[in-house]
């Protein structure tokens, strides 16, 4: 893996045709005490340059795919798709139920899914069927910037994020998802007001 330095970022707008924007480290961190004592064992919307950062043990780069069904999906998955379409589908929601079908097949042991908070979109209903953290932050998404040939790899560019964003957890794990993820956002049910049937609460009351 090749060594990293931050350098002075000169801020872009971040869209949806953006598709070469990296996961800030300051997420990683999080899904890494995530997956702890494990790592990630699979990036399937990754390159050579984004793994510099996640330090996948296996990534599936866009030349290859990720979701193509040769593609085996295991162990550890943190998956943070490109925005933009595939014919009239939202490419994040094609990821998403990738790893929704790969998880529920038992192949993925838990995989966290950082998407665009995307309220109001068809395909995001699906999301909120599973533990869900809403960042309280905009991320700020990196790339590398120019470097020579043989230089170290720096980061430049980072961009203004129009959109909220979600981690999403698929796993057995979901209370040190609250632990962990709910240190920056809320999650639904957990640390942000949640709806308690009167017969629940009746009898929480009397116990």
């Amino acid at each position: 893996m090749g060594s990293a330095r931050e350098v002075p970022a000169r801020p872009v707008f971040l869209h949806s045709r953006s598709n070469e924007w990296y996961t800030p480290d300051a997420f990683l961190a999080l899904v890494r005490r995530m997956f702890a004592p494990g790592g990630i064992d699979l990036d399937p919307c990754s390159s050579v340059a984004a793994n510099t950062r996640v330090g996948a043990a296996r990534i599936i780069t866009s030349e290859e795919d990720g979701l193509h069904p040769r593609h085996e999906y295991a162990g550890n998955v943190f998956a943070n798709p490109p925005f933009g379409a595939s014919g009239n589908r939202s490419t994040q929601s094609l990821f998403f139920e990738r790893v929704v079908q790969e998880y529920e097949a038992g192949r993925v042991r838990q995989a966290v899914v950082l998407l665009k908070a995307g309220v109001g979109y068809r395909w995001f209903r699906s999301v909120l069927r599973w533990p869900v953290c809403f960042l309280w932050e905009r991320l700020a998404f990196v790339r590398p910037a120019e470097r020579e040939q043989g230089a170290e790899l720096r980061w430049g560019d980072h961009a203004h994020n129009p959109h909220g964003s979600v981690a999403v957890y698929l796993g057995p794990q979901v209370a040190r998802f609250v632990e962990v993820f709910g240190a920056v956002g809320d999650v639904p049910g957990a640390n942000t007001w949640a709806y308690v049937p009167p017969q629940a609460g009746a009898a929480m009351a009397e116990a």
